[in-house]
């Protein structure tokens, strides 16, 4: 019987639908429930959000979670004072908010970037410029920003916002993943 059980992730203490559970909630003890996940699975698996509420001891399955629906939103605008036009300069030949939204989109665990502009005429031009990296768009209150935040969140439902800026282009996948 001992040769039988397995060590397999066990839920250390009860956890509620919904809530992000992480490699501190969990530990691992012998079961013989064969559908609990390996150590390594679940260390690669976590974080990610209970589907389901969890008891304490539980052994957790695969389909117990889901992972983190994660949306970097590029607030971005065309009316900059200082550098006309920057959004849509080029670097090496890649306009800016290009290479700010392909970085954004190699971020791991990413489920979708959104560039949030305004309803300004001269904000329409970025909407190709999101569409031929294969980003979403949406558009909203010119002096709210926030207000563009919200509107992202209802269309998405996402567990995580990640804003990042539309005017850096250098956006680190390194320090993204840390903060997700």
């Amino acid at each position: 019987n001992y040769l039988s059980a397995a060590t397999r992730a066990i839920v250390r203490h009860a956890v509620r639908a919904g809530e992000t559970l992480t490699t501190q909630d969990i530990m691992y003890r012998s079961t013989p429930d064969q559908g609990a996940l390996w150590p390594d699975a679940a260390e690669e698996s976590l974080p990610a959000v209970a589907v389901s509420s969890l008891a304490a001891g539980q052994p957790l399955h695969a389909n117990h979670i889901r992972r983190h629906r994660v949306i970097a939103v590029v607030p971005c605008r065309m009316k900059s004072s200082r550098l006309k036009h920057k959004a849509v300069l080029p670097i090496y030949g890649v306009p800016s908010i290009q290479r700010c939204l392909l970085n954004a989109m190699a971020i791991p665990g990413i489920t979708a970037v959104v560039l949030a502009t305004s309803t300004h005429p001269d904000d329409a031009m970025l909407e190709k410029y999101a569409q031929e990296v294969g980003a979403g768009f949406i558009r909203g209150s010119e002096e709210d920003v926030l207000e563009r935040f919200l509107a992202v969140a209802d269309q998405h439902q996402p567990d995580i916002m990640l804003r990042i800026t539309g005017d850096c282009p250098v956006v680190s996948f390194e320090i993204a993943k840390l903060l997700i």
